[in-house]
């Protein structure tokens, strides 16, 4: 798994290029172009963060940036979940010609989604900018926790395509565990400073809440927590030792499944 994932990273021309040209054909015929992928969110983020701004008795000021992060970079990681068991499916024909390793046609899905996620980000800037929001020196590891999302896509697009490929009831499960995910991670809420009971330790077995953390907390000036750093580096450790041993086990039975 590993020497593919190197070999689809030294010959990238394939898959940013088609990236690229799919971008620029879905677009092509429109005013705004890619930045369409910001309507959306904008619109989103301004109604809803006035909103629950309200209903959660929080200032404008301070919950608006915490949504604006939170929900894009949620944006990000539903995506990859709600994408992964269908990869192979979807891109069944050029996994067919046989010349394509699954590796590149996970980072080709990858890269699709990190553009859509860095134009989406221009709604961060612009409620930072509105909001008169400084960034400190240590928004630089909001970087490190984009990375590290990015990091765990990979795994995540091999476990949950391969998976997905054989048992196609998988993308129900996600989409309905991603659907509750939203709900249950602090995006249109705030957890209280230093949070205790059930839902403070509910907070700690939530996955998505650490890797929305890793990024948003440095870019409100807050601090990372311990926590947070140990729970995403074992998650990422174990999901890339489960996927080397699914990959060499089945990697050669998706072309068939699907």
């Amino acid at each position: 798994m590993f020497s593919d994932i190197i070999a689809s990273i030294r010959n990238h021309q394939y898959w940013t290029y088609s990236v690229w040209l799919k971008f620029g054909l879905t677009y092509r015929k429109t005013s705004l172009g890619p930045f369409w992928l910001v309507v959306s969110p904008a619109v989103f983020i301004g109604f809803l963060g006035y909103l629950f701004s309200y209903v959660n008795k929080k200032p404008i000021e301070v919950f608006i940036p915490h949504l604006s992060v939170g929900y894009i970079t949620w944006v990000f990681i539903s995506g990859i979940l709600n994408a992964a068991p269908t990869l192979f499916v979807r891109r069944r024909s050029e996994l067919l010609q046989g010349q394509m390793r699954l590796t590149d046609i996970v980072f080709s899905d990858i890269f699709q989604g990190l553009l859509t996620y860095l134009h989406q980000m221009l709604v961060v800037v612009a409620v930072f900018v509105w909001f008169s929001i400084s960034l400190t020196p240590a928004a630089i590891l909001s970087l490190i926790g984009l990375g590290l999302i990015i990091l765990n896509a990979v795994w995540v697009y091999l476990v949950l395509g391969t998976l997905g490929a054989r048992y196609r009831d998988l993308v129900e499960m996600l989409t309905a565990i991603v659907r509750l995910g939203f709900f249950i991670t602090p995006i249109i809420w705030i957890p209280e400073n230093g949070q205790g009971g059930v839902l403070g330790a509910f907070l700690i077995l939530n996955p998505f809440y650490h890797f929305l953390e890793l990024v948003r907390a440095p870019l409100l000036g807050q601090p990372i927590a311990m926590i947070n750093w140990i729970v995403v580096i074992s998650i990422t450790l174990f999901g890339f030792l489960f996927a080397e041993i699914l990959y060499r086990r089945v990697s050669r039975f998706v072309p068939l499944w699907v």
